[in-house]
């Protein structure tokens, strides 16, 4: 299957509040190095100036999306998630949701210790075709990511996909550990939630991670099976010391068609630690259905060659020096 990311900065997606127009009651868009994108949006006005509570106004927001027919856990449908901070615990944890016109459900966070970064939402498997979501009573929770689960017909042309580290078209090999649950980071919140809850770690230099994907992407490293290196030095007076989803690596333009990745860890100085949550790309497949190399959880798709990314996000934990060796290999 395909997941797809929209940014908080897309378009689709409208933003509003219980109380009406004004000066005070905006969505406010905050930058961080640790935003996918850069940047989170949330309704500070949910939240009343004491700080001990809701103000009565809320956040309210709405999004259309394409899903087609998929098979996932033996479910029909598609489905969407947000990721993004949950409010503190003096602020509502709660939110109503209504899928295509239908009479509002409510549902929580499920964050057992609010404030925390993590997939806050994910709605029911839903049937094949478009779909209008609206989320209702947002108190001060943000959105950062916006995940879109498609199906075998559901155009890709210019998405950005998601591959999750734990993804089987994601070829491991040397030492490498898959870690499950939260960590903390030195950015608010401090308690973060990797995509799919886990990450991959490595310590030990020779460990490979190798992704290929039929697409087009930046790149600003030698292709052609030729490689270089990139030193990411983390000490606790660097910027990315304990910052939560760091993008390490982000490539230039190439010609659409087949390529592979490979990320080597060829040194780690007191124990530094590689952390891999997730790669993302854009495709130049139609569609799944024309996607060669199959896997779970990544989606291939895209009909348009011309820009797009290849990202790592990681979590540097501890001080020390991490030297990665990322290599396109092309197909003929």
């Amino acid at each position: 299957m395909a997941t797809i990311v929209l940014d908080d900065t897309t378009s689709q997606m409208s933003l509003g509040n219980s109380g009406g127009p004004g000066d005070n009651n905006q969505w406010v868009r905050v930058d961080g190095a640790q935003f996918y994108g850069g940047s989170s949006i949330y309704p500070p006005f949910a939240g009343n100036s004491a700080g001990t509570g809701d103000s009565g106004d809320y956040g309210t927001l709405s999004i259309t999306f394409q899903g087609e027919l998929i098979l996932v856990t033996n479910c029909l449908g598609t489905s969407i998630a947000f990721i993004g901070n949950t409010p503190p615990s003096w602020l509502s944890q709660d939110i109503y949701v209504s899928i295509d016109g239908g009479a509002a459900y409510q549902t929580w966070y499920s964050d057992p210790s609010p404030p925390s970064a993590r997939q806050w939402y994910q709605s029911p498997m839903l049937s094949d075709g478009q779909h209008t979501l609206v989320i209702t009573h947002i108190a001060g929770t943000s959105v950062d990511m916006i995940m879109i689960t498609a199906g075998s017909n559901t155009p890709l042309s210019g998405q950005t996909l998601i591959v999750d580290d734990n993804d089987g078209a994601i070829a491991y090999s040397g030492s490498w550990t898959h870690k499950t649950g939260t960590y903390t980071a030195i950015t608010t919140p401090t308690t973060h939630e990797p995509y799919r809850n886990a990450t991959h770690q490595a310590t030990s230099p020779g460990a490979t991670a190798t992704f290929t994907f039929t697409g087009s992407t930046t790149v600003t490293y030698t292709l052609d099976s030729s490689s270089s290196t990139q030193v990411y030095t983390v000490t606790s007076d660097t910027p990315n010391y304990k910052v939560a989803e760091i993008e390490l690596w982000s490539s230039g333009t190439i010609s659409a068609g087949q390529h592979t990745l490979k990320i080597q860890l060829t040194s780690a100085s007191n124990g530094a630690l590689f952390s891999l949550d997730y790669l993302l790309y854009t495709s130049s497949l139609n569609s799944i259905t024309t996607n060669s190399p199959s896997s779970s959880g990544s989606g291939q798709g895209n009909g348009a060659s011309g820009q797009g990314s290849s990202q790592s996000q990681t979590t540097a934990n501890q001080p020390g020096d991490v030297t990665l060796n990322p290599q396109f290999v092309d197909c003929e």
